[in-house]
């Protein structure tokens, strides 16, 4: 859950004007399941092109948001469609904030009581960063996997609900339907899920995710216990657990044992080829 580093060279050779310009996606996930492409024309000039689906209904292409960048702001204008008898004819003024740590432009849109659009949430208009979609996963399962990496918890758990109804890989949808609790704040379910995805499946990713719920909830001692069983099963990533800010409750309660399980984390890296770390995936 995190993102890319990018690289610092040579940056002293570029106009102030453009480094202050973010980069956005090529794709924004725009309501539900709609969609809206970025272009940009020039280094400060963006252009938000409706894409298909879109909760509007406009045309793929249609020129959506035509704005500049002031730094972290994207300000310009906006075409929406608008229902209600007092709704202003023509484009809305777009003054949006951009959120470094996830790439979502917001924007509050002031719009006379009784008007409404489609293509906003409330009077907020939100374009997200949108996840592409796993090629490598069934139907269900990447809508889940997609989901969870825009941190839409509720859209991911209605998709690994119908992942299991579909039999697509039980295993996997469990463990999506642990990780959406965690995005929902629902510690009980995702313990729930996570120890039916170790059924039918065992494995160490998933024990460290068990693990962490357990730790959020205050269980520290289950959690210990679901760390040390994540050990016989493998689990490597002695660096990602010492600073999982789930976990620290687990080394202010017993800094030595949870020293010892570090140490078994490094003994099983040295052992077995790297992979890469974290808490897995559906």
């Amino acid at each position: 859950m995190t993102s890319s580093p990018r690289a610092l060279c040579a940056f002293w050779l570029v106009p102030t004007l453009a480094l202050a310009a973010p980069q956005l996606p090529e794709r924004a996930r725009w309501g539900g399941d709609g969609e809206l492409r970025w272009q940009t024309p020039d280094a400060l000039r963006v252009l938000g092109k409706a894409g298909t689906p879109n909760p509007c209904g406009y045309e793929a292409g249609r020129t959506v948001v035509d704005a500049v960048w002031e730094g972290n702001l994207l300000v310009g204008t906006v075409q929406l469609c608008l229902a209600g008898s007092s709704c202003p004819a023509g484009a809305l003024d777009y003054f949006a904030i951009y959120n470094t740590s996830d790439g979502t432009l917001v924007a509050d849109l002031l719009l006379p009581e009784g008007c409404t659009s489609a293509g906003l949430d409330g009077r907020r208009l939100v374009l997200g960063a949108r996840a592409k979609l796993r090629t490598d996963l069934s139907h269900h399962l990447a809508l889940g996997t997609q989901a969870l990496e825009e941190r839409r918890g509720k859209a991911a758990r209605a998709e690994f609900e119908k992942a299991l109804q579909a039999k697509e890989n039980p295993a996997s949808s469990y463990l999506g339907l642990g990780m959406a609790a965690v995005l929902l704040g629902e510690n009980d379910a995702a313990i729930g899920a996570y120890k039916k995805a170790f059924q039918y499946a065992p494995g160490d990713l998933v024990l460290y995710n068990l693990a962490c719920a357990e730790a959020r909830k205050g269980d520290l001692e289950e959690s210990f216990q679901a760390l040390d069983d994540a050990m016989k099963h493998g689990f490597a990533s002695a660096e990602e657990m010492a600073h999982d800010p789930d976990l620290q409750a687990l080394q202010t309660q017993d800094a030595a044992r949870f020293a010892l399980l570090l140490q078994r984390a490094r003994a099983n890296a040295a052992h077995r080829p790297a992979r890469a770390s974290g808490r897995g995936a559906p």
